[in-house]
C-alpha cells in the first residue's frame, strides 16, 4: 500500500513538469517583432553636409541590443555613408535629390525568454540645397601695412576668418557682406562662410599676398659720377623701382642691377621699393646712401718762386663727399684713409695725405689714389694731377695825364689786377705812401699825389697767385732844353704858306705836360697843349 503511494507521488510531479515544459515551449514557438525606428541629429539636412541618423529597436532596451549587428545601406539617391555598421552612421547627400536610407539588425534579441524579430526600417530625405556663395578681394597683392576690401555675395549671413602664413585662424567681426582686413604683413587667405536661410552654408576663400621690402646696402660709396646699385626685390617681388624721394619723386630706373648717376639724386640719397610687374603693386621704399666721393688733389705751401715761374711746391690729397661711414664690416675701421702719390712714370712717390712735390717749373704730372677702408677697400682710380707754376705778368704800358692828375695802365690778362705804388722821397730816400690796386687800371690820384720831384709812381700788374711783375717807374722828366730840338715844316719858310714847329724827341713824355709855352725873338708868344705849332702864313 505504502509503494503504491510513492508511486502516485512521482507521477503527479513527472505530470505537472511536463505541462510547465511545454508551455515553455510553446512560448519559444511564438516569437515576438520589434521595429527599428530611425532618428536624426537635426530637422534641417543640407547637401553636402554630414547628417547623423541613429537607430533605436522600440519595446527593448539598450542593453540587449548588440551595436554591431546594424547594418546600413542607401537604398535609392546619390550619397554616402561613413560607416556601414553601428547604431550611427553620417549620411551625405551630394545632390538636393536626397535618397532612402535602411538599417536592418542581423539575428533575433530574446529577453528574459523572450525572442525577438527585429524589423528593418527606412528613411527618406530630400536636403536643402547650399547657397552659391561667392567671394572677391579689392586687391590680391598689396604692400606691407595695407588692408583689403572683402566682398561676399549668395547669403543671407556670413561669417569672416583669415589665416595669415605663419599659422592661425582669426575671426573678422561682422556678418555682413563686407569687410575690412587688419594691416596685412604676410600672405594670408580669407575665408567667409556664407548662410541662407535653411541654415545651409558654403564657403570661399581668397589668398592675398604681401609683397616685402627690397634688400638693399644702407649705404654705398662711389669714386665716380654714376654707381651700379643693385637690390634684391622682397618676397612676391619680381623686380625693384628706383626713385629720388621717399614718396612720390621720380622714377630713375627699374632692375635689380641699374645705373644711377649724383645728378638724378636729392640728398645723396636713392630709394628702392620691390616690384611685381603683373599685379602692378611695389613694396614700401628703403633708403640707400650714396657717398660719391671727390678726390681732389690741391697745390699748398707754394713758394713765391714757384708763382713766379717756378720753385718748390708741395701737394694735398682732399677728399670731398665722404661722410666717414663707408659700408664696411662691422669691426672694421671706417674712418681709415689710404694715400698714394705717383710720380709722371707712376712710380710710388709717397702715402700721406700731403707730401713735398720738390721744385717745378712749367707743368709737371702727378697721379694720386685713395683708398678706404680695410677688409673690403674702396681704391680711386688713378687721378692725374697736374702741378704747373706760375708765370710774371708783364709789366703794363702806361699813360700819364697832367703829372698824375689820371694814370692809366694797361696790358693785364683777365684774372689779373693793376697795382699804382706811390712813393715819397725823404732825404735821398723813396718811400712808399700807398698802394692802390684797380681791375681797369685807371687811377685818378689827389693834387698831393701828383708827380713832382719828391712823388714818383711804381706801376705793376699782378696775377691771381700774387706773383707781380716787373715795376714801370713813373716820375716828372727833366725838361733840359739841350736833350731837345725844333723842327720846323716845311724846312723853309715860304710866303703865304703855314710853318709848323715841333719838339723832337718829345714823344715818350708828351704826356708828363698839359702846355707848352713858345717865345719868339720879336717879342711874340704863343700857348699851346700839344709840343706842336702851327705860326700862320
Amino acid at each position: 500500500m505504502r509503494h503504491y503511494q510513492e508511486v502516485l507521488k512521482w507521477s503527479r510531479i513527472t505530470g505537472l513538469l511536463l505541462i510547465l515544459w511545454g508551455a515553455m515551449a510553446l512560448q519559444f514557438a511564438q516569437a515576438q517583432s520589434r521595429n527599428i525606428l530611425i532618428g536624426q541629429a537635426s530637422s534641417i539636412e543640407c547637401v553636402g553636409q554630414s547628417m547623423m541618423y541613429t537607430a533605436e529597436i522600440s519595446g527593448i532596451e539598450e542593453m540587449h541590443i548588440d551595436f554591431s549587428k546594424y547594418s546600413w545601406s542607401i537604398v535609392s539617391g546619390n550619397g554616402t555613408l561613413s560607416s556601414r555598421s553601428g547604431r550611427t552612421v553620417g549620411v551625405t547627400w551630394n545632390d538636393n535629390n536626397g535618397g532612402v536610407i535602411r538599417v536592418i539588425y542581423a539575428g533575433q534579441i530574446t529577453v528574459e525568454m523572450t525572442t525577438y524579430n527585429i524589423t528593418p526600417a527606412t528613411k527618406s530625405s530630400v536636403p536643402h540645397p547650399n547657397p552659391s556663395v561667392g567671394m572677391s578681394a579689392s586687391q590680391t597683392m598689396v604692400a606691407a601695412g595695407a588692408a583689403v576690401s572683402l566682398s561676399a555675395s549668395g547669403g543671407t549671413s556670413y561669417s569672416w576668418t583669415y589665416q595669415p602664413a605663419s599659422g592661425g585662424i582669426y575671426p573678422i567681426g561682422g556678418s555682413g557682406s563686407s569687410v575690412t582686413s587688419p594691416a596685412l604683413y604676410q600672405n594670408t587667405t580669407f575665408n567667409v562662410t556664407g548662410y541662407n536661410a535653411a541654415g545651409c552654408a558654403s564657403s570661399r576663400s581668397v589668398a592675398v599676398k604681401v609683397i616685402k621690402k627690397a634688400s638693399v646696402a644702407s649705404q654705398v660709396t662711389t669714386f665716380n659720377n654714376t654707381y651700379n646699385a643693385q637690390a634684391t626685390p622682397g618676397a612676391n617681388g619680381t623686380t625693384c623701382r628706383w626713385y629720388n624721394a621717399a614718396t612720390g619723386g621720380t622714377l630713375l630706373a627699374q632692375g635689380t642691377s641699374v645705373t644711377i648717376a649724383s645728378s638724378q639724386l636729392i640728398n645723396s640719397t636713392v630709394h628702392v621699393a620691390s616690384y611685381n610687374t603683373t599685379s602692378g603693386v611695389e613694396s614700401a621704399r628703403v633708403p640707400q646712401k650714396v657717398d660719391f666721393v671727390r678726390v681732389l688733389p690741391v697745390i699748398v705751401n707754394a713758394s713765391p718762386s714757384f708763382l713766379c715761374g717756378g720753385g718748390e711746391v708741395s701737394g694735398k690729397i682732399n677728399i670731398n663727399g665722404w661722410t666717414n661711414q663707408v659700408n664696411i664690416p662691422e669691426g672694421d675701421d671706417a674712418g681709415n684713409i689710404t694715400y698714394e702719390w705717383f710720380n709722371a712714370s707712376q712710380q710710388a712717390i709717397g702715402s700721406s695725405q700731403q707730401l713735398f712735390l720738390g721744385s717745378v717749373y712749367g707743368s709737371k704730372t702727378f697721379y694720386v689714389r685713395v683708398t678706404l677702408g680695410i677688409n673690403n677697400p674702396i681704391s680711386s682710380p688713378l687721378i692725374p694731377f697736374v702741378v704747373t707754376s706760375g708765370t710774371q705778368p708783364n709789366p703794363p704800358a702806361y699813360q700819364v695825364n697832367n703829372c698824375g692828375e689820371t694814370v692809366t695802365l694797361t696790358g693785364a690778362n683777365a684774372g689779373e689786377t693793376y697795382h699804382l705804388i706811390i712813393e715819397e722821397r725823404e732825404m735821398d730816400t723813396w718811400h712808399q705812401v700807398a698802394n692802390i690796386s684797380s681791375t681797369t687800371g685807371v687811377f685818378n690820384l689827389t693834387s698831393a699825389e701828383r708827380l713832382s720831384s719828391t712823388i714818383r709812381y711804381q706801376a705793376k700788374i699782378a696775377n691771381g697767385g700774387g706773383c707781380y711783375s716787373v715795376p714801370q717807374s713813373i716820375a716828372t722828366p727833366t725838361f733840359d732844353l739841350s736833350n731837345y730840338s725844333i723842327g720846323k715844316n716845311p724846312s723853309a719858310a715860304q710866303c703865304g704858306s703855314d710853318l709848323t714847329l715841333s719838339i723832337n724827341n718829345i714823344q715818350g713824355y708828351a704826356h708828363f705836360y698839359s702846355e707848352y709855352l713858345w717865345a719868339t725873338s720879336n717879342g711874340r708868344s704863343f700857348t699851346t697843349t700839344v709840343p706842336t705849332l702851327v705860326l700862320p702864313q
